[in-house]
Order: C-alpha cells, then structure tokens, then sequence
C-alpha cells in the first residue's frame, strides 16, 4: 500500500513537472506557468504551478491538485496508481519487480529522457471566409442603400 502523504513529500512538484516534460517558465513570485500538458493547451499563462504550495491549477477546465493528481491527469491513470508510478519510477521504494534496464526497449526506458511537451502560440489563427462566401453575403453599404429604397 502507497502512503500518499510520504509520497508528496518524497517528491517535489518541480522534480515531477520535468520528469513528465511538462515545459514551463520561472515567474517572479515563484510560480511557474506553461501551456497545460493535459488538454494540450496554446495558452503560456493558462497552467500554473506553486511549487511553495506543491499545487498546479489550470485555468481552461482541467481543474487542479497536488503532485498526485497531476500524474495522473497527464498520464491519464488512477491517483494510487500515479502514486506507484512515481513511487517506482522516480526512485522510492516499491514493492513491484522492476525489469532489467536492458530487457526494456530504449523508447519505455523513462519519462525523463523524453523531450519537453512543446507549447503551442498563444494566438490561433484566424479562420479567413471563402471566397464564395463573401460573394453571398451582402455588404453593410448594400444593407444601408436598400434599406433608404424602401
């Protein structure tokens, strides 16, 4: 059985965050902000971390939570099992075999070698009409000198 207090202790949200290649930015006050890794998210300001807290929080719906829930979140497990993956991976103690390092393929080998998650421009473009569909809608002015006919 996985002690989830011990667990959050053992492992700082900072230590995770670049474990799981989650890109984010150093602000002033300490907090650090990216895109979210869970809904692959545009927005740089849109997923905060306090690491004084051990919190994470998304603005865009994701919700929030400690170094637990954001595990599983971002690999879409359940909390005990984010809690054993963290527990095996990241260097605790497991009672779980862990296979030889060289019976694993390279690309299972560990988060950590992965490269960070890219953060997509803040600005989407913007989708510009057809051509036939300017052709169909009339024009404010064409609005206004019927309306004047009437």
């Amino acid at each position: 059985m996985v002690d989830f207090a011990e667990v959050k202790a053992a492992h700082p949200i900072e230590k995770v965050v670049e474990l799981l290649g989650i890109e984010v930015t150093k602000q002033r006050n300490g907090q650090l902000r990216g895109c979210c890794p869970i809904h692959n998210g545009n927005d740089p300001r849109g997923f905060v971390i306090t690491p004084s807290k051990g919190l994470w929080y998304c603005f865009k719906g994701c919700g929030g939570g400690d170094v637990i829930a954001l595990v599983a979140k971002v690999k879409d497990m359940t909390p005990k099992d984010a809690a054993e993956w963290l527990v095996g991976d990241v260097g605790g103690t497991s009672s779980r075999t862990v296979p030889d390092k060289d019976t694993v393929p390279e690309q299972f080998r560990g988060a950590s070698s992965r490269a960070p998650l890219p953060c997509r421009s803040a600005r989407p473009t913007a989708r510009l009409p057809a051509t036939s569909e300017l052709s169909r809608r009339p024009s404010r002015a064409a609005g206004i000198s019927r309306a004047r006919r009437l």
